[in-house]
């Protein structure tokens, strides 16, 4: 009898939580451009001086490529800004940031991740207006990239944990 009074008192929760949160709210994508690497010799330092950039949009649509696709993600505030590739099945992303470089993606083990959530996501460099990133992936690149602030981003990992936390804790 307990476990269908918490079934009926979820939707109440996630209101009260703010699950109706959703990247699909957010725009984002306006300071991101995109270069296709059909070669894939490009490197974190030839990227800088590359000119023919082209804006992202709302969603990155190239299809299946065997290039790499390098984003560019220029800063919009000086507050704390992330970057998330909301794709789960995405090879591998490889952030340029100064001497260390760091990785998410399939072909990455979770726990090397930068940040553990859903999608590959990386805090954009507060030491400068521009951060380079390279995609590879064996999947269709068909995704929405965007930067979002700290607090967009802790609302959706709370809309995404909470109800799983609850519902795993009501199955026992």
């Amino acid at each position: 009898p307990w476990k269908s009074t918490w079934l009926l008192a979820l939707p109440l929760l996630c209101l009260l939580v703010n699950c109706s949160f959703s990247l699909d709210q957010l725009s984002g994508y306006e300071n991101l451009s995109f270069v296709e690497d059909a070669s894939r010799r490009e490197s974190c330092l030839t990227m800088k001086d590359r000119k023919d950039w082209k804006p992202v949009g709302s969603v990155l649509n190239l299809g299946f490529t065997h290039s790499s696709i390098w984003i560019r993600a220029r800063r919009q505030s000086n507050a704390a800004q992330f970057i998330v590739f909301r794709q789960a099945m995405i090879g591998e992303v490889l952030h340029c940031s100064g001497e260390e470089k760091k990785k998410a993606g399939l072909d990455v083990p979770v726990h090397r991740w930068p940040m553990k959530i859903r999608y590959p996501a990386f805090r954009l460099d507060d030491s400068t207006d521009v951060s380079y990133f390279r995609l590879r992936s064996r999947k269709v690149i068909n995704f929405p990239i965007q930067v979002i602030s700290f607090p967009q981003l802790l609302s959706h990992i709370q809309q995404r944990q909470i109800p799983v936390h609850l519902t795993s804790t009501l199955r026992s």
